[in-house]
This record gives C-alpha cells, structure tokens and sequence, in this order.
C-alpha cells in the first residue's frame, strides 16, 4: 500500500509546475492555410486560384495546421461563404484524417484537402470567407475562419490516364488562365 501512494504522490507531482499547481494546458488551435503538397501560410484576402480537378468539379486547395490537439483520426469540416452575402458557395466537405507531424512536433499539417465550389461563377472574381472546424478523437473541437480571394486558375489534370485523352475536349489545353485564355499543356 505504501508504494502505491508513493507513487501516486511521485506521479502526481511529475504533472505539476514548480509551486505544485498543474500547468494549464495550451489552448487548441487550427490555422487555414493553402497547399497540395504542403501547409503554405496565407495571409487574410490573399488571392486562391481556383482549380478544375480531373473529375470535372472545380476547387480550392486548403491545407490546416493544428496545435494541441490529437493529430490522429480527426474529424475536418470546411465550407466556403461568398463575403458578399454570406451565401454557400461550396459542396459540403466533411472528412476524418491524420494529421502529419512537423520535424519538431510542435504543430500537425494536413494538405491537399479540395474545397470544391458551387460552380465558377459563384467564387471567380469574389471574396469569400473559408470556416475549419477540427474535432479530435477526445472530443476536443477548435474552429478558424480565412477570408480569401479567388481568381480563376488551371487545370490540376491536364491528360487522363487512359491514353493522353485530353479532358478538355483534344486542344491541348489544360484549362483557362486566370484572363480566361486556355494554356498550353505541359
């Protein structure tokens, strides 16, 4: 019995700051950001391209960033307003992943996470807000809103795989720029 508590003593006081009072943990946070490959920062109303993916939708890229919170099989909703009216401008996008670790472990990266649009009129051009909530395994929930601009971009698929069919109709092109006019293919 003696060594339980001794234990429980040590074990307790192993938790706690110098004067005895358990630290107060930091508070869980995501950031928005951009990135398909990566976490890239952006500021707010920095300007996104709007992407055409391969399977005919168009969308955004979104990458998060979380801080104390549970990395592993966490629950990531993400919507996009248009700032002018506060309208829906984006399918609902709903998804449970793992965030990955930083090299030093002081913050968790997710990217490559496509916000698809309503359709390219409703964000071309426009300012739109991007609202992130993450749910970890422990129930523990942060939230984080990005007000952005979109332009139009290019084609994130610019061959089929089922022998180089062009997905944009033989022309060559993969997509419009952002003054409309279609690009050359790669």
């Amino acid at each position: 019995m003696t060594r339980r508590v001794a234990w429980l003593v040590a074990a307790c006081l192993a938790g706690c700051g110098d004067d005895g009072v358990p630290p107060i943990p930091a508070e869980a946070s995501i950031e928005i950001g951009s990135g398909q490959a990566e976490f890239v920062a952006v500021e707010d109303g920095a300007t996104v391209d709007l992407v055409f993916g391969c399977q005919g939708g168009q969308h955004i890229w979104i990458a998060l960033r979380m801080r104390n919170m549970n990395p592993r099989s966490a629950i990531v909703e993400l919507v996009m307003e248009r700032a002018s009216d506060a309208t829906i401008v984006s399918i609902p996008f709903t998804v449970r992943t793992t965030f990955e670790p930083d090299p030093t472990g002081s913050y968790y990266d997710i990217w490559g996470l496509t916000l698809q649009a309503t359709g390219v009129d409703a964000v071309v051009e426009q300012d739109v807000v991007v609202h992130a909530r993450v749910m970890d395994l422990g129930g523990l929930t942060s939230e984080a809103t990005k007000p952005l601009h979109v332009r139009m971009g290019a084609s994130a698929c610019p061959r089929a795989l089922d022998g180089g069919v062009a997905l944009d109709g033989g022309d060559g092109s993969v997509g419009p720029t952002s003054d409309g006019a279609a690009s050359p293919a790669d």
